[in-house]
Formats: structure tokens, sequence, C-alpha cells
């Protein structure tokens, strides 16, 4: 990446970056630059809204990309910085651009979720769980009990490390992915039972 020497104003920037998109951006400015680099994560660029008369520094915000997607979310986790970046000239975007570059790849979190597959009967009870994440980290198809014990459980067995086990699978609420970044909301875990 070679930003030329500083032109005044974000699109002469945008000209110098290269592989961008521009999107609108409503709060301080009728434009933003979004570069985005292939580890998945990019910066959001957009121009100091306040004491910058000359029009050539800029806020820069570390982002990650939600996939393939165009949308992202700011990220503070990256170690180059626990905020937005203000007040930044041509040389300080291009600086952390290259160490934004530089970090390793963002692997998107996995999107597989369990499916619950019912019996055909009347009543559409399920009678297994095809890929219900055990506390081992693997998913396993849980064959379930006749009933749900609570509303939020039901009983059911699945085999680990050829033994028969029993226990209960639950749903995954959003309290559960902000204690566990691993978990996906809405996915369906296996807990077994204490002394199995």
């Amino acid at each position: 990446m070679n930003i030329k020497k500083a032109k005044t104003g974000l699109s002469e920037l945008m000209e110098n970056l290269g592989g961008v998109f521009v999107a609108p951006h409503i709060e301080y400015s009728d434009k933003q630059i979004i570069v985005r680099f292939e580890n998945g994560y990019g910066a959001s660029i957009i121009p100091e809204y306040r004491d910058n008369p000359n029009g050539d520094l800029y806020e820069l915000a570390v982002i990650k990309f939600r996939g393939e997607t165009k949308s992202w979310d700011l990220n503070y986790g990256t170690g180059i910085t626990d905020d937005v970046m203000r007040g930044l000239n041509s040389e300080d975007v291009e600086y952390t651009l290259e160490k934004i570059a530089a970090l390793p790849l963002a692997l998107p979190k996995k999107s597989i979720k369990a499916e619950w597959i019912d019996n055909g009967n009347m009543w559409q009870h399920p009678h297994k769980v095809k890929g219900a994440l055990c506390e081992d980290g693997v998913r396993r198809t849980v064959r379930l009990n006749q009933q749900a014990d609570t509303y939020g459980s039901w009983p059911g067995r699945t085999t680990i490390r050829g033994k028969t086990v029993r226990g209960f699978v639950t749903g995954v609420a959003s309290w559960d992915v902000s204690d566990n970044p691993n978990l996906i909301e809405g996915d369906t875990l296996f807990i077994v039972y204490k002394g199995e």
C-alpha cells in the first residue's frame, strides 16, 4: 500500500487508497471510506469533524466484516486501538492501515446450528436433534425422550467416547453468547447430567 504525499480532502485520500467503496455517512459527513483487507478486517475513515480547517485530518475506526458481506462492526479487540482514532493525517492513516492489513485472519463465527427432527406424529414432537453442541465442543446427534421436562430443556441421550450418556438439550440465549462468544444464539446445547 502506498499513499502518496498528503492531499487535502476525503476524495483525494480515497484516490490514493485504492480497492475501496464509498458509502453515505449520516452523522458527521456525507461520505466515508471503507477499506477491506483479505484478512476480514478493515477501516472506516471519515473526515475529522472538528478542528479540521484544511480538511486534511481524519478519523479511523478498525472494523471487522461479517463473512463475505459488506456488513461490518467496529472492532476494538485487535490491539491497534480501543476507540475511534481521531486527528490522523494521511501518513497516520497509511501506517494504521498497514497494521490492520497485517492482522491475522479474522475467522467468521460458525453459523452451524442443530437441526430438530420430528417423527412425523400429529403433535410433531421431535425425536432427535442432529448436531447438538456438546460440552466438549463436538456436535452429536441426541435422541430425545418422549416429553420435555421443562419449557427450556428436553431430556435425551447420546454416545460420547463409546458410552451412552444421559443429559438434556437446551437453547442458547443471547446472554449465553455474551458470556461465551463461541456460542451461536438460537443453537442447541447438550448438557450431560452430573454423575454420568
